[in-house]
């Protein structure tokens, strides 16, 4: 992730591309100006060159700008080449208009000042206020140097033709001044406003970089969730499974006690009729019959919960799909049910539900973290209640417990990835906060009622009919 540093010099670097592609399109201008209302001479050549020289280093500063490790170097390299420039023009534009090339219409017949007010607004574009600082200074200094000459020497030295052109008209104190003040004004307020801008994009870039340390965060948070979720759900399977295993290990053992028993029955019977009618074949027969029905039903256990896994996980479909509450909700108590053991009675109440639209494994993490939260709420022996209906163009999902409950001035916290009050009821951690995300995910709504003592009810609410192009998975 890029540092608040790295973004604001990405950010300088845009203006300073700015600022070198607008000195480009203000000399193209120029050249094309004079090339069209002109006979070509020495004085518009070297303008030409002159402004041909602009495109060129500007395209210099384009190219060179993402190689350049210290962007300072290149924003005081274009302020000296703005200074330099408008150092020469008032000496070209003056032969010029002595000798009647220029066209009247040229933007150039206007003042030079405007261009003194132009350069430092293009100066402003990297949004650092040296810059325009720089190039007020440098203009406030050749209107010194400028108006030193016409005082040292105004006939040979500096016109009152060539005073017009930098000054804007015929030079006098005042008018000095006045330019002066101007120039100082315009020049203060722009370096204001550029730094009132980084201050602006400083925050901009400080949200944006919060704003992208809080997505990671989140992220990460949902994926300790899920971590967690996949913990309990190991947890539980291994629980589930180890019993059926067992039972199918004793049923095993036993069968091959039984065989052994029968072979050396076989072995010592002399006759049929006395094989018949000997006790230990039948008892044999009867301990091999029970292991076997035994570990049938060990084998049934085993697939019910490898199918109640396949189900809760939905890995071999589709993540969008249409899909039965009560289905998943099976499947979840199914792999959570040696977390209720004997203190914890479940009591489902299950009402007549369309199938919905929605990603079936996100829906089922709610299930288990909603219902692992309402288990860690029950100290010792209690009850927990599942209803569901249809209301409108919702299905309600109602998972009720009797446990210890939260506090009303608790109740805005639980969606807090950091709300781990564990004197409440609350052991969620990251679980209602992952739920909350799913289920706004699903364009749906998470409600929670508690009163201490007392219980707690998360009702959930879930589109019935829901497109996946809206569902943000």
């Amino acid at each position: 992730m890029n540092t608040i540093d790295e973004l604001l010099k990405h950010r300088e670097a845009k203006g300073l591309s700015y600022k070198a592609l607008t000195r480009i399109c203000l000399s193209l201008f120029g050249i094309i100006a004079l090339v069209a209302g002109n006979t070509p001479n020495y004085d518009i050549t070297m303008f030409i060159v002159i402004w041909g020289v602009t495109i060129v280093v500007n395209s210099g500063f384009i190219w060179y700008l993402p190689r350049v490790k210290h962007l300072l170097f290149l924003g005081v390299m274009g302020v000296v080449f703005d200074i330099v420039a408008l150092s020469l023009i008032p000496g070209i534009w003056y032969k010029m208009t002595g000798e009647g090339f220029a066209p009247i219409a040229f933007f150039m017949k206007f003042p030079i000042t405007m261009f003194c007010f132009l350069s430092i607004a293009i100066n402003s574009l990297a949004m650092k206020p040296l810059y325009p600082a720089l190039v007020a200074l440098g203009i406030l200094l050749l209107h010194v140097y400028y108006f030193n000459l016409v005082l040292a020497d105004p006939l040979s030295q500096f016109s009152q033709d060539l005073a017009a052109v930098v000054f804007g008209s015929a030079i006098s104190i005042e008018l000095y001044f006045n330019g002066m003040v101007m120039i100082f004004l315009t020049g203060g307020t722009l370096v204001f406003l550029t730094h009132l801008a980084r201050k602006i994009v400083f925050e901009a870039v400080r949200m944006e970089q919060e704003n992208t340390t809080i997505r990671e965060h989140q992220a990460r948070l949902i994926m300790e969730t899920k971590m967690d979720s996949l913990k309990r759900l190991v947890a539980g399977f291994v629980h589930e499974v180890n019993t059926p295993v067992g039972a199918v290990n004793s049923g095993m053992d036993t069968s091959a006690r039984g065989l052994q028993k029968i072979k050396e029955v076989i072995g010592e019977s002399e006759t049929v009729e006395e094989l018949k009618r000997s006790a230990p074949l039948l008892k044999s027969f009867q301990i091999m019959n029970l292991a076997n029905q035994s570990i049938k039903s060990a084998v049934d256990r085993i697939n019910t919960i490898v199918i109640s896994l396949k189900s809760f996980v939905r890995l071999d479909e589709a993540g969008f799909q249409m899909a039965d509450v009560h289905e998943g909700l099976d499947s979840t108590l199914t792999l959570m049910a040696h977390e209720f053991k004997d203190r914890i009675t479940l009591v489902k109440q299950y009402g007549h539900l369309p199938e919905i639209a929605c990603h079936p494994a996100d829906i089922n993490q709610v299930f288990s973290n909603v219902l692992a939260n309402a288990i860690q709420a029950i100290p010792d022996h209690g009850t927990i209640t599942i209803q569901t209906e249809v209301e409108d163009t919702h299905v309600l999902i109602r998972v009720t417990d009797t446990g210890v409950g939260i506090a009303q001035e608790h109740l805005k916290q639980i969606f807090d990835p950091s709300f781990t009050r564990t004197e409440l009821r609350v052991k969620t951690k990251l679980g209602l906060f992952t739920c909350y995300n799913i289920i706004q995910n699903h364009h749906g709504d998470l409600q929670v009622e508690s009163k201490p003592d007392e219980g707690t009810t998360v009702t959930v609410h879930i589109p019935i009919g829901l497109e996946r192009e809206a569902v943000n998975a």
